[in-house]
C-alpha cells in the first residue's frame, strides 16, 4: 500500500488526469468519481462518496 500511495500522491500533486482499473476498495482514496460497469451495457458515473455509501447497504 505503501507503492500506491506514492504513487498517486505523486499523480494527484503533477496535475495529471488518470483512470484507474481495478476493485481493492484502497483505490477509492485516490479518485473524485466512479465509474460503475453494471452489466447488459449499463452503467454511471457517481462521486466516490455516493458509491462508498452505496455500498454499505
Amino acid at each position: 500500500m505503501t507503492n500506491e500511495a506514492q504513487l498517486y500522491g505523486q499523480l494527484q500533486g503533477s496535475g495529471t488526469t488518470y483512470v484507474s482499473v481495478g476493485h481493492r476498495p484502497s483505490l477509492l482514496a485516490y479518485h473524485d468519481h466512479v465509474l460503475e460497469l453494471r452489466g447488459g451495457g449499463n452503467w454511471r458515473l457517481v462521486p466516490t462518496a455516493e458509491f462508498q455509501a452505496s455500498l454499505s447497504h
